[in-house]
């Protein structure tokens, strides 16, 4: 039998955001929608709550509450200002996508600022959207090209929440090469190996030759590695940058049942 009624803990820690919704959003929301943020004070009674980190697994530094109690808790935060819940500090889907891609300890390491003392003023963020989609192929449209000695950056990142002040990004990057001769295929797959930034590297079929999914401290480390070792790197014709935004799903493993479990499995409409 399936339920839908919170349990007990559940119902306290919503209880409790209720509360803190009601007592502290509530009075001041024109104050917060004059100033388009919410203040320090409330960042700080917000972060000593464990709201921001309601989710994540205690071995992180979180809660250990999982993702129901965290919809709760953004429930009650939207009762008392709708737009409170994208206002709070915290990794947000930077720390999702920071466990998804690096690892438990390559996660932890990067979760590290915003567990702790001053972790309610940090801010993590992803970047996905762009202001126009490409006519001529599936994909983004930011790319990078080689020009000359150089690389030339074209395109542009929106609709980014917290780019302002986020001081962690995780970066999709999309590398096609100049040659996909065997030999330079595999020269820069063992050049991939030793980059610690790149957990993963994919070699695609396409117009894309690799996917690589690469986890940096900050913008500026990105933008350091982008330009001092991936664009760099011999072969590299072109580099296409993507951040996460959130992470729908992530089941490792092949779902493999017996003909009657599959049997019963519908097509979509």
């Amino acid at each position: 039998m399936i339920s839908f009624e919170p349990t007990d803990d559940q119902k306290m820690v919503r209880d409790s955001v209720a509360q803190f919704a009601e007592r502290t959003l509530r009075p001041r929301i024109r104050e917060f929608e004059r100033a388009r943020t919410l203040p320090d004070d409330v960042l700080e009674a917000a972060h000593a709550m464990g709201l921001p980190l309601a989710a994540f697994p205690e071995a992180v530094g979180g809660s250990g509450l999982g993702i129901v109690t965290q919809v709760l808790i953004e429930e009650e935060l939207a009762h008392g200002d709708p737009a409170a819940a994208f206002a709070l500090s915290g990794p947000g889907a930077y720390g999702w996508a920071a466990l998804l891609f690096g690892g438990p300890d390559v996660g932890k390491k990067l979760l590290t600022p915003f567990v702790g003392d001053g972790a309610h003023t940090r801010f993590g963020a992803v970047a996905w959207g762009e202001r126009q989609v490409s006519r001529d192929r599936p994909g983004l449209v930011t790319t990078a090209e080689r020009a000359g000695s150089g690389w030339k950056l074209r395109g542009e990142k929106a609709y980014v929440l917290h780019a302002d002040r986020a001081a962690s990004f995780i970066v999709f990057a999309q590398v096609g090469l100049a040659s996909q001769a065997e030999a330079d295929l595999q020269g820069f797959e063992q050049l991939v190996r030793g980059w610690p930034e790149v957990r993963e590297a994919h070699m695609l079929a396409g117009e894309t030759d690799f996917l690589l999914k690469i986890v940096a401290t900050d913008w500026d480390s990105y933008q350091r590695f982008l330009s001092a070792r991936l664009t760099s790197a011999p072969n590299v014709a072109h580099v296409k940058s993507a951040m996460t935004l959130r992470v729908s799903k992530a089941e490792p493993g092949v779902p493999v049942g017996d003909e009657a479990q599959l049997a019963e499995i519908e097509p979509a409409a």
